[in-house]
């Protein structure tokens, strides 16, 4: 039977770990931390030591980012970051993680933010 884009997109999604604001915390520094939003967006404030790679502009900047070490990918409420998180997944990457609820969770439960 053939694979289909299906197929590929819930392999991919079985390889994405999600993780809470808690754990991410003890990650960081650990990992490439990406932030997936809008420029204006990361600007205006985003996790220290991110990395700022619109969703948008990911495809042709994958590269950017070292394939041989974890990310977390991160957006204001997670869903952005899912379709981040598959898209490196779908690319190989072998350890890949969403932030669950974004900067927005994070900032709720008052983890610091770089304005």
């Amino acid at each position: 039977m053939a694979v289909t884009a299906h197929d590929l997109v819930m392999e991919a999604k079985a390889q994405i770990r999600e993780v809470p604001p808690a754990e991410a915390q003890t990650m960081l520094g650990k990992r490439v931390l990406l932030d997936v939003r809008e420029y204006d967006e990361y600007a205006a404030s985003h996790l220290s030591g991110a990395i700022n790679i619109p969703l948008n502009a990911l495809p042709a900047r994958l590269k950017e980012v070292p394939a041989d070490k974890p990310v977390i990918v991160v957006c204001a409420t997670g869903n952005r970051s899912r379709s981040g998180a598959s898209a490196f997944a779908r690319a190989g990457y072998a350890e890949v993680y969403n932030l669950q609820g974004g900067t927005m969770r994070w900032m709720m439960q008052r983890r610091p933010i770089k304005a």
